[in-house]
Order: C-alpha cells, then structure tokens, then sequence
C-alpha cells in the first residue's frame, strides 16, 4: 500500500447502520510497521487506526483490509493469504499471525470455505480474459476461432471503455469496483490521474496488485487449462501502471468518503453481490456532483449470491435492464447506453462461456 492511499481511505465500520468513515492513521504500538526495502512509501504489513472509533485494520501483502470484520476475514481466509504472502516473498509476521487468531480465539474453529473467487483456477481464468488474446492458441479449423473473429475490435473491454472515454479526463480520481484481477482499473488509468480498484477476494485483490504495481512481486504468467490437466504456461504482456493503487472492501460499504470520485465503474458485478441496490446506492454516495457512472452486467442473477427480494428486476414481469434503467434514473442523467456487449470466457479448449452485457453510462445530478 503506498503511503498516499491514506489521504483517501477511511474507516468502513458500521455502528447502528450508519458508516464511520473515520480518518484512518497508520499505527505502530501492536503492530511494527514493515516497508518495502526498495521503496519506503510502500507499507507491506501493518496496522491502520481510526481516529473515530477506534477500529483497527490490518495490511497485508501491501493489501489493506478495509471490510467490517477486518480480523474474521482473515481468519475465513487465513491458508489463502498466508500461502499468497510466502509465495510473494513477504510471509505474515509472527506478531500479525498471533494477533489474528488471538482476535479468534472466540470463534468456531477455522474451517476454510470454498470460495469461487479465491480459487487458483478461477484467477486463471480471469487472468485469460482479463489480459490475453486467447483464442490465438486455439487450433486451425477450432469452430469458435471464427465467432471470436466476428467480435474481433468489438470484445468486452473495447467497448465498455470506448462508451466511457468521451467522459473521462486526466484530473479524474477513479473508482473500480470489484476489479478482479485489474484489467478495468488498468483502462482507466490511460485516463485518470488515480485509479482505486475495490476487490473482496484477497486472491484477485493480490493478483491485480501484482499485475499493475508488480509487488509484492511481478505477475508474469499464467496457466490456460486444455483439456483435464493438460495446459500450457502463457506469458502475461505488461500492464504496470504507476497511477493505481488496490485495496480489499466490500462494493456495498466503500471506504471512501462522499463525493471523492469523478468516475465509478462497477463492470460485471452488480448480479454477483448479496446488495446490489446497496451499491449502487454506495457508488451515488462517493460520486461527485456530475461524476460518472459506468454499469455494465449480464443479470445472470443467482439465489446463492443474491437473495430473490433483493434482485433488480427479473421478477413480476419486470426485465432487469428496465428495472436498472429506471433506479439509475433516480438520480443520474443517462449519457449512452448498449444492449449488447459481448464478453467470452475461456475455461478449457472445448468449453466457453459467453455472456452479453447491458452496458449504461450515466452522470449524477
């Protein structure tokens, strides 16, 4: 975490409903401080204090974990981070280890659940999308090389972000919500003077980290799966950018104070959450006035990750791109808008997803 992430974060405790958003300050009595050797803005491990109520959260792998129950997070995730911050070459220190399970001593013992998005597999697989060309490698004659070639200039990310720049402007302070492994954070940045990407999964949060500020330690490469354990190591193209910093929060409770962004994007999430109106209503709230919005989402709505009562649309005869339509409506004029933004997912050589995205861009009022 570099040091000037401090002057835009704050604390994201919630007391009786209400967010903190506390000053948060970096602390040194439980905790020593750990800095990167070639870089001393660069805090590696640590912990941060709110001024206000005094909550305390911990940095991880240069990661700052800015959610509700900073210390139940880790604990839910502890093999996962503690994997990821030894393979980077900056394992938990002795006293940060001791002060997470003492912080769970209480709790039930730790079983670690299985989480899509913090599988290794599932990061490759963002990882392909996200930032190579993958159907390249798909054999001569392979049926979907041509479907590909169709969309070919037209995939997801030149288009969401052709409908987007027209809007945007270099003195922007930009906001990625649920950036995954970085790959919107990273089109943003050829914009905008700095660019937050918001990501809960430690894993993605740590990758996109190591894509685009390469530390703790550059992301090289990948694997693209085949076909059962058959696959090949591919190597990742550069996408450092200096202007981006990553931190792990929850899109439903930013740590952000109210009107600190020009532009918020929230790219294929909104059907993922547990609060999708919470969301946006968050992604409102850290706009500036005439700030711009950017959604794009294929609805594919799930019960196990959003609640039926809690779904925009896609009940009652009410179609979501309606539904979304008119909440962004509310307090938003809308400035463009696309039906149909293809966007394909590798998983093996003989097995795709392809989804295709309604895509708003939209200026608050």
């Amino acid at each position: 975490m570099q040091k000037f992430v401090l002057d835009d974060i704050c604390c994201p405790a919630r007391m009786e409903g209400d967010a903190c958003h506390g000053r948060l300050v970096l602390g040194n009595e439980t905790v020593t401080p750990v800095h990167a050797r070639q870089d001393k803005d660069e805090l590696v491990e640590g912990i941060l204090a709110c001024q206000d109520c005094g909550g305390a959260y911990p940095v991880l792998c240069g990661l700052p974990i800015l959610v509700t129950d900073p210390w139940h997070y880790l604990w839910d995730r502890y093999d996962t981070i503690t994997g990821l911050a030894r393979e980077a070459g900056f394992p938990v220190g002795q006293t940060m280890d001791q002060l997470i399970r003492t912080k769970n001593a209480d709790t039930a013992p730790r079983t670690e659940k299985e989480d899509k998005y913090e599988s290794l597999a599932t990061t490759h697989e963002y990882l392909a999308v996200h930032f190579d060309d993958f159907w390249r490698t798909l054999p001569e004659g392979h049926p979907f090389r041509a479907i590909v070639h169709d969309h070919y200039g037209s995939d997801f990310y030149s288009v969401a972000v052709g409908m987007l720049e027209p809007f945007l402007d270099p003195t922007m302070l930009a906001l990625d919500l649920g950036c995954s492994v970085g790959r919107g954070v990273y089109e943003l940045a050829g914009h905008c003077k700095l660019v937050y990407g918001v990501e809960f999964a430690f894993r993605s949060a740590s990758v996109a980290r190591r894509v685009l500020r390469h530390f703790p330690c550059p992301m090289n490469d990948y694997w693209l799966k085949f076909d059962g354990d058959i696959g090949e190591k591919r190597l990742l193209p550069d996408f450092s950018r200096d202007n981006v910093e990553i931190v792990v929060a929850s899109a439903a409770n930013l740590p952000f104070s109210p009107n600190s962004f020009g532009v918020t994007n929230s790219w294929n999430i909104i059907d993922r959450l547990a609060d999708p109106e919470g969301t946006i209503a968050e992604q409102e709230r850290v706009l500036r006035p005439e700030g711009i919005l950017s959604l794009t989402s294929p609805y594919n709505w799930n019960t196990a990750l959003t609640g039926r009562k809690r779904w925009i649309g896609g009940t009652k005869g009410v179609r979501t791109a309606d539904a979304i339509r008119g909440r962004i409506l509310q307090n938003f004029e809308i400035l463009d808008e696309k039906a149909y933004i293809p966007w394909i997912f590798w998983i093996f050589e003989r097995f795709f997803e392809v989804f295709f995205a309604h895509g708003l861009i939209a200026r608050k009022r």
